[in-house]
């Protein structure tokens, strides 16, 4: 009887076991699996959410590579467009100063021209008098020498002539 004492001791020792091990499953299964499983859906969500972050900082980046891009390729332009404009003023201003010189000169010319005009015309009405003396004297002179004296005297008081 004594082993069979320790039979039943043994079987209800293996037993008592067996539900402690089942009831440790059991609690597992419903408090340690769906805590597992909540804190692995909530690592999954961070990861997903940490790749979309990623993502759209990597999308952003190009974005913003992009528009530096474009930006330099704008403000070169810019940078050659304001050339050509600086470099057109500049002949222009060039053209505006040498058509201006162009002009002082042909000015200074027509002034000093017109100077000369002015001194040989009052060179001509002192001197045009004299030479007008000089050639009824020489007329007078020669008409004198051929008696035709009253020709001169009927020219002279002529009304054409005066």
């Amino acid at each position: 009887m004594h082993i069979e004492t320790d039979f039943w001791n043994f079987f209800f020792g293996i037993t008592v076991f067996l539900l402690f091990v089942y009831q440790l499953i059991d609690i597992a299964r419903a408090y340690l699996i769906p805590y597992l499983l909540e804190c692995l859906q909530r690592k999954d969500h961070e990861q997903t959410e940490f790749f979309e972050r990623e993502e759209l900082l990597f999308s952003a980046r190009k974005k913003i590579e992009k528009k530096i891009e474009d930006q330099n390729k704008m403000f070169a332009q810019l940078e050659n467009n304001m050339l050509s404009v600086c470099q057109y003023q500049a002949k222009k201003l060039e053209q505006a100063a040498a058509d201006k010189e162009l002009f002082k000169q042909k000015a200074h010319l027509r002034l000093t021209q017109q100077m000369v005009y002015r001194e040989q015309r009052q060179a001509l009405r002192k001197v045009l008098p004299d030479v007008f003396l000089q050639a009824e004297d020489k007329l007078r002179a020669i008409l004198q020498k051929n008696d035709s004296a009253h020709f001169l005297h009927a020219l002279k008081n002529n009304k054409m002539y005066k």
